[in-house]
């Protein structure tokens, strides 16, 4: 029997740079804890992981799927049970005998290992982004220290007992003096799915030098100690064979096993031991990341190990769900933010084929979060030094043999100080085959060999990699911050990378939501299970949904946002060239990857006409095309002959469609999986005269008789309300208090359950959010009151008049003024980065939960009050039911405080030279990045300018022909492609963790809602495209909420029908990130009405038209029209 226990503390972060006297003695009768040199005690030296084999085919199937610890003789699996845990509220509260095998445990709790016990119900999950969660003061740790103390009892096999055991390392080995007097016999394969009858590529012998461990108690490592440990050898696979061994990288993940036996001197085995091998080079040249002599791009992503009910103790079917998932989305690249993984994480790696970058567990950002104070980072501190740059080696140590990571990282978010250096150039001597990364200190110290920036503006990417005397490429650590509904401008960055030889791809932030599982009662009542973020489960200080910043929400299901990415780092592009005058079309395809063929893929493509396939009765319309194999990096060009066009399609919207698909199954997507497609817009000159035309076939028209529409004016309120009759129970009513439709009734139903109003508002995303000070979107709309806006029923005016083919022409004026009666719905107006969530001193006591946050002013930027409105709009109403609406909004008065000049124009102009001229010069790298990224600025825009209603609940079936299938946005639409799609209204919901606006889908030509019988309302646009969005939740409901699970269905669905709607942003989620030609509305339309006095004007004609069953035939046809014009800026 043998008893293993076990202390685990709570994470030491401590210090502050209050201290002044870094180089002072730190007294050695200080507890272990409080002391930066001791960072070990009995301790092996760092090494690979090391499985000790009895049979050499036990080495040889270790890393296959079915190969288990559990089967090998020579391992004890102690994790995947149960343990008995203890949570004690100090060290000093823990017995000191709790290790003995004769200490009663009896009593103590049982917990799962591995775990976070904060999931198993010990303690309290805490989230912060910076600011740590205790006093700062280095290196003293609070009083209240929670410990946790675990035993576990298991028998072993009694011959082990005449060997040495190891714990963690999950083996026992032999004592390397031994190797002296024994051979080591090496055989390296070529990894398969199948290994059982396997013979080796290349054999032979290792001359080896024996070195004993060194298990000494050190008190601090130097340079010796981390050599010690070891015993090398030397077996040159390149003179193996002719051909030489297959490259491994993300494209071809080439393995090989090598397996190495321990041979007695009369030839009987005595155990094995087997790792993966992948062979690659990693370097930088001609100021390019080359792998295997190519400068593949980086297609990354950064990940937290996280699961929603294990915390950080993620098992290996949810690393194997991440690593599909970004297979199939394009990406090759992960940074393992920001601490060394799981060992299988690793493997898993090489094999499936992901590049990485491992980075050291070293961060210390809220020490000082602006990073502008040199020496206030442990970083530079010399009693931490060694305790820092040991965090790098025992990372090196252990993973130097996976071919999946191609560099080495210092850390993150740590400041820069000698600790950094120290440790990169050990990478740079320990492993010269990969470059170092590190970006604190701006990205470009000597730690790093790539310039690293973080959420670096596509502009200041391009004037990085456009300084003259650098010689290393450019390669964002961290960019594209997928916070709630977020990711757009991602295409913007993707085509900077493409043409920039010098630029090089990053790593999105981050990969998955960090939600974990916690219970509440829904409005409904019900107890239901939801995904926490900060302060959820009572803690603080905290920060809030930082966390809650992924690609894919915690069960691994993908955001909308990742169709995006998707797309934009697709491995095969498309593109049609001009008209030749011959028949078809040529295609131009190019193949993007490095080292790949297209041998794998099978190329088709089909025609849409106005959203569907021309040809239906297969494939939905595909054909494929024969394409020789493209070599990598090259293109090739392929003439399609299509189908005939059919009659009556002359004036259809024609696309061409094409996409790659995988010829095979492969490990990590099924056959038949889409790599890449596109939508190519064709012209005439594309298709239809190069064609011959079948003549246009007559289409039935239907004409609908109906009596004269009456006119009854009725005073409500001392208000005029106009009410338009017709038979089959037409009635519309137009209140004389809005001007706005009211009523809309037809066949005696009603067609709406709240009026048609004009719309500038939307529930706040995460990214209206960035800026502190006022300087946040959100906080702009919240002072000019976009979220009240109420006609004023003083200023409204309605005439009436016959319309042609007896119509009637209905004209409103009014203006729309914040109400003063209602409260504002926009919440949270920034994010908690500002002076109130700064580290705390020793000598502040921390604040109660509760105190609200200081909510940022917009005084000083000259606000003048709320805003106003003015609308003009004609409604015109024909017999059949269907109603035109066209709009005049002056929105020049909308947002009523000027952006100063000095502020938010010259300052960040000012900025962006500054960080022009240092990185010009190569002067002060920590402040060049800095510098430009003060260049943030915020435009005059408003949320939206479009049209909501409600209709009943019974309509909650959705069509439109438009983007999607997805939810699209206009700065994050490129994996979207136009065509016809149905829906629910349930469904065009997105339940991001913190409801704001979603849903939304782009470049709408069409759009209806209607009932199961096919009764409802549709719209179409035969100019501008529309916006259009159908939800369940009220606008209140989705700005106040917090969480998803506190939406509560409304008693309609409302629409919203949008002439423009401002972009996403998503360059970061902490400023203003909304690109100007994505704010609304944008300048293209400054030269229309440059003279107009008013400001803005913008001008919609609207066409409503009521479904009817008999409409559903097809046989009547409506439109919805947009149009814009006049100065439409802010």
């Amino acid at each position: 029997m043998h008893n293993i226990a076990s202390q685990v503390r709570t994470p030491l972060l401590s210090a502050h740079g209050v201290r002044t006297d870094h180089s002072s003695t730190i007294n050695t009768s200080q507890k272990d804890w409080e002391n930066p040199q001791v960072y070990q005690r009995n301790r092996l030296g760092s090494h690979v992981p090391l499985v000790s084999h009895t049979k050499q085919s036990q080495a040889l199937s270790r890393f296959s799927g079915t190969a288990k610890l559990s089967d090998w003789t020579n391992v004890k699996v102690l994790s995947g049970s149960e343990w008995r845990f203890n949570l004690f509220e100090m060290p000093e509260s823990v017995p000191s005998d709790f290790y003995k095998p004769s200490f009663d445990t009896s009593q103590w709790s049982k917990i799962p290992v591995p775990s976070n016990w904060e999931c198993q119900g010990f303690g309290t999950p805490i989230y912060t982004n910076i600011i740590y969660p205790f006093p700062v003061t280095p290196p003293y740790v609070p009083k209240d220290n929670p410990t946790g103390c675990y035993t576990h009892t298991f028998d072993v096999a009694e011959n082990w007992t005449t060997n040495r055991l190891e714990l963690s390392v999950e083996a026992h080995s032999l004592d390397p003096q031994l190797l002296s007097r024994h051979a080591i016999v090496a055989k390296l394969y070529h990894d398969s799915p199948d290994l059982s009858n396997a013979e080796p590529v290349v054999e032979g012998s290792l001359d080896l030098v024996g070195q004993g461990l060194d298990t000494s108690d050190r008190m601090a490592g130097s340079e010796a100690d981390w050599h010690t440990g070891a015993a090398k050898g030397s077996w040159d696979m390149m003179l193996q064979g002719e051909a030489g061994p297959a490259l491994w990288s993300a494209e071809e993940p080439n393995l090989y096993i090598l397996v190495l036996s321990l041979i007695a001197p009369d030839g009987s085995h005595v155990e094995s031991e087997s790792c993966q091998v992948g062979f690659r080079q990693d370097e930088i040249r001609g100021r390019q990341l080359l792998h295997n002599n190519q400068p593949i791009m980086i297609k990354g992503v950064n990940r937290h190990m996280h699961e929603d009910r294990r915390g950080k103790a993620v098992t290996e079917d949810s690393m194997l769900a991440d690593i599909t998932l970004l297979k199939q989305l394009n990406f090759n690249a992960v940074r393992n933010a920001h601490y060394p993984n799981n060992n299988r994480w690793y493997e898993l790696c090489n094999q499936y084929g992901i590049y990485l970058m491992d980075e050291a567990n070293v961060e210390t950002h809220g020490f000082e979060p602006t990073f502008t104070k040199k020496n206030a980072h442990p970083a530079c501190w010399p009693e931490w030094h060694e305790a820092i740059v040991d965090r790098g080696v025992r990372m090196i140590k252990r993973d130097k043999n996976h071919p999946s990571i191609i560099a080495w990282s210092c850390g993150n978010e740590s400041g820069f100080g000698k600790a950094h250096s120290d440790m990169a150039n050990f990478y740079r001597q320990l492993d010269p085959s990969r470059p170092t990364h590190y970006e604190g200190g701006g990205s470009r110290t000597d730690a790093t060999d790539i310039i690293c920036p973080m959420y670096a503006r596509v502009d200041e990417c391009v004037s990085l990699a456009n300084i003259a005397l650098e010689h290393r490429p450019v390669i964002q650590c961290e960019y594209a911050h997928a916070m709630g509904n977020s990711n757009g401008n991602y295409k913007e960055y993707w085509e900077m990378y493409d043409k920039h030889p010098h630029l090089q791809g990053g790593f999105i932030w981050d990969w998955v939501d960090q939600g974990l599982i916690n219970t509440a009662k829904a409005p409904s009542g019900k107890t239901v299970e939801y995904w926490a973020y900060g302060g959820d489960f009572g803690s603080f200080p905290d920060d809030a949904q930082f966390c809650i910043n992924g690609m894919v929400w915690p069960n691994r299901q993908p955001h909308p946002g990742c169709y995006e990415a998707k797309a934009c780092m697709a491995p095969v592009a498309f593109a049609v060239s001009q008209a030749t005058g011959q028949p078809g079309y040529v295609v131009t395809v190019t193949n993007k990857n490095w080292f790949t063929t297209t041998e794998a893929l099978v190329f088709s493509f089909r025609l849409l006409a106005d959203g569907l396939p021309i040809r239906q009765e297969a494939e939905e319309g595909w054909t494929q095309f024969d394409i020789a194999q493209i070599p990598p990096q090259e293109e090739q060009e392929v003439r399609l002959h299509p189908q005939r066009v059919p009659g009556g399609l002359q004036d259809s919207e024609l696309a061409l469609e094409l996409r790659a698909q995988l010829l095979t199954a492969t490990p990590w997507a099924p056959e038949g999986h889409v790599v890449a497609e596109a939508q190519i817009g064709l012209t005439p000159q594309h298709y239809l005269d190069q064609l011959p035309r079948q003549p246009p076939q007559q289409e039935a028209e239907y004409e609908e008789e109906s009596e004269p529409l009456t006119v009854h004016w009725q005073d409500e309120d001392g208000r005029d309300t106009v009410t338009v009759q017709g038979d089959k129970g037409l009635k519309v009513v137009i209140s004389g208090s809005t001007g706005c439709i009211r009523e809309w009734n037809m066949g005696g139903q009603p067609l709406l359950t709240e009026g048609v109003t004009p719309c500038f508002f939307r529930a706040c995303i995460d990214n209206d959010r960035g800026g502190t000070g006022g300087r946040s979107y959100a906080s702009r709309w919240k002072a000019a009151g976009l979220d009240r806006m109420k006609v004023v029923a003083e200023s409204c005016r309605l005439k009436s008049e016959p319309g042609e083919d007896g119509s009637v022409v209905v004209s409103a004026s009014f203006t729309m003024r914040p109400d003063p009666n209602m409260d504002t719905i926009i919440g949270q107006t920034a994010h908690n980065l500002d002076e109130s969530q700064r580290p705390m001193s020793s000598s502040e006591e921390q604040e109660a939960p509760g105190v609200p946050l200081q909510e940022p002013t917009d005084r000083w930027l000259g606000a003048r009050g709320p805003g106003h409105i003015d609308v003009g709009v004609q409604y015109i109403i024909r017999g059949s039911g269907d109603i035109t609406t066209s709009w005049q909004l002056d929105t020049s008065k909308a947002i009523p405080s000027k952006l100063p000049m000095f502020m938010y124009r010259l300052v960040p102009l000012l900025f962006r030279a500054l960080g022009w001229v240092l990185a010009k010069l190569s002067l002060f790298p920590h402040l060049a990045g800095s510098a430009d990224r003060g260049a943030c600025w915020i435009y005059r825009s408003l949320p939206r300018i479009g049209l909501h209603f409600g209709v009943p609940k019974r309509c909650e079936q959705v069509q439109w022909y438009g983007a999607g299938p997805h939810e699209c946005y206009w700065d994050r639409k490129s994996g979207a492609p136009a065509r016809e799609y149905s829906s629910t209204v349930k469904d065009m919901h997105v339940p991001y963790i913190v409801p704001g606006e979603n849903g939304g889908r782009a470049d709408v030509r069409w759009g209806s809602v209607q009932d199961k019988d096919g009764r409802g309302i549709t719209a179409v646009s035969d100019s501008q495209l529309m916006q259009m969005s159908v939800t369940q939740y009220s606008m209140s409901n989705l700005s106040l909420a917090r969480h998803d699970y506190e939406l509560e269905a409304d008693s309609m669905n409302h629409v919203y029908l949008d002439h423009k709607h401002m972009g996403l942003g998503g360059d970061d989620s902490w400023s203003p990130s909304v690109h100007e030609v994505r704010t609304t509305p944008h300048h293209h339309h400054h030269h229309h009405h440059h003279h107009h006095h008013h400001g803005t004007v913008a001008v919609h004609s609207v066409n409503m038209c009521a479904l009817t069953a008999m409409r559903q035939t097809g046989l009547h046809v409506c439109w919805w029209r947009l149009s814009c014009a006049g100065k439409t800026s802010f």
